[in-house]
């Protein structure tokens, strides 16, 4: 049973060796495209550890192995808070990168070879392991029901259904394993080898080359897809006409009703011909912009005005309106109509390659 385990931790290095060399091919200056790699040559270093240590290598070709294993949870922080933005900030994400690396460096340091980990070592790094995979995880889940843009959609799924077996392995590797073991004399880690094998496996194949939606072919003419110009109008008069955008709580289910349209076509009208990325997004320019005409055309409270185009409290209300602005609502108000809004832009395209 132990060569099956090595047979499967083979072909899933293999597998994970050409993602590294697809994503680099088509993609070498693409910061994602490097993360990604790299939490890839970690995942491949995690399942050498086992058959280095069974034929009795406890030296520093073991220690360096651990060493870049230990960086996978590293590597899936990054890829997220850059995939996904807005959850973590820059000060937030520095701090929990230079803590990471502190403490990992820390437990390597006591594990020097002859290299020996014990359970209090193995605990730790699980520890951090489910630390950085829960904030991970956090920053896939927000925004998700505002994204407008589909492909970064598929791509959240895609990382927490794999964010979600990579937190839950510990627990299967644990239950299922010992079954194994006792039942077959198979090694636990099979588990983990097997599923790393089929998450590599399904990449691959789910990009492979030919495919003219595939990442490896950058160069392949994407299709635009066709406006519906009279769903357009039906969206352009709920906004300017019935100003649904300040119905407190609006959803992308609940204007797609509205409209008549699916959620589907809803984010691909709101994305595509309007150039947003965010739900949230769309509905704040309309509201900012009407409290915008009121502080200056009025002497309503700015609190009065902000509960009236749809915010359900203040501090939201100014984030949003110097987003748009840059300036405070009182500020916007002291100079008048003379401030120009902040330029919508399209959505990364980093994301959408």
């Amino acid at each position: 049973m132990f060569e099956i385990d090595f047979f499967i931790r083979g072909f899933a290095i293999s597998q994970l060796a050409l993602i590294v060399s697809l994503t680099l091919v088509a993609y070498r200056d693409n910061v994602n495209a490097r993360l990604l790699s790299g939490l890839c040559i970690s995942g491949a270093a995690y399942l050498l550890v086992s058959p280095l240590w069974f034929y009795g290598e406890k030296g520093w070709l073991l220690w360096f192995i651990v060493a870049i294993n230990t960086q996978s949870a590293l590597f899936i922080f990054l890829l997220s808070t850059r995939l996904f933005p807005g959850l973590w900030g820059p000060k937030v994400e520095k701090a929990t990168v230079l803590s990471y690396l502190v403490l990992v460096l820390g437990v390597l340091s006591q594990i020097l070879p002859p290299v020996d980990p014990t359970p209090k070592t193995e605990g730790f790094f699980s520890v951090m392991l489910l630390g950085m995979g829960l904030m991970s995880l956090a920053a896939v889940l927000k925004d998700w029901k505002v994204d407008l843009v589909e492909p970064r959609r598929k791509i959240r799924l895609a990382f927490f259904i794999v964010l979600s077996m990579g937190l839950a392995l510990p627990a299967v590797t644990s239950v299922a394993g010992t079954a194994l073991f006792y039942r077959f004399g198979a090694p636990g880690s099979l588990i983990d080898g097997a599923m790393i094998a089929l998450i590599a496996l399904l990449f691959n194949l789910s990009h492979l080359r030919g495919r003219s939606d595939s990442p490896w072919n950058p160069t392949t003419p994407k299709l635009q897809p066709v406006v519906d110009v009279e769903k357009l109008e039906n969206l352009n008069q709920l906004i300017q006409q019935k100003k649904v955008y300040r119905e407190e709580g609006l959803t992308v289910s609940g204007l797609s009703k509205r409209l008549g349209v699916s959620q589907h076509q809803l984010r691909t009208l709101i994305n595509g011909p309007l150039g947003f990325d965010n739900f949230n997004d769309f509905l704040n320019r309309h509201r900012v912009h009407d409290a915008g005409e009121m502080l200056v055309n009025g002497d309503q409270k700015i609190l009065d005005i902000a509960y009236e185009v749809g915010f359900s409290s203040l501090a939201p209300f100014n984030r949003a309106f110097k987003k748009v602005y840059t300036i405070t609502p009182s500020e916007f108000r002291k100079q008048g109509p003379t401030v120009s809004e902040k330029k919508q832009t399209k959505a990364d395209p980093i994301v959408q390659a």
